[in-house]
């Protein structure tokens, strides 16, 4: 496929990006230090879906025969669903980093509850 404009590459970007953001913000997890990483995660989501498309226009092949130096044949996975399964897992750890999984949100939760234990202790003993 030929992949999509640069108008419209930036209105989905921005769409992710402003869908991220209220997900976020709905989980009361959203701070302005997440933009550049909410930016990347929207910009490899939006790579993503446009390679997932093409490989599923392309007939889903998940492996492909190939010949080898000395002649053999072999089967070994395609070239677009192994970017897929990397740019998935990539995705997968960068939602864990927003809190946008369960495993990242309790996280990120439990990081904010301790901070904010450790902040009221040390209230305390400045009395």
């Amino acid at each position: 496929g030929e992949g999509l404009n640069k108008g419209t590459r930036t209105k989905k970007t921005n769409e992710i990006i402003s869908q991220t953001t209220r997900d976020m913000e709905s989980l009361g997890i959203y701070k302005s230090q997440y933009d550049i990483p909410i930016k990347r995660y929207a910009e490899m989501r939006l790579q993503y879906e446009v390679l997932k498309s093409e490989w599923i226009d392309d007939g889903c092949n998940i492996t492909e025969e190939y010949v080898n130096k000395s002649g053999a044949t072999n089967i070994r996975k395609t070239a677009q669903y192994t970017a897929l399964e990397m740019l998935r897992k990539e995705l997968f750890e960068i939602e864990n980093t927003l809190g946008l999984t369960p495993k990242g949100y309790k996280a990120i939760t439990n990081r904010a509850a301790k901070t904010k234990k450790a902040s009221r202790l040390e209230a305390l003993l400045d009395g």
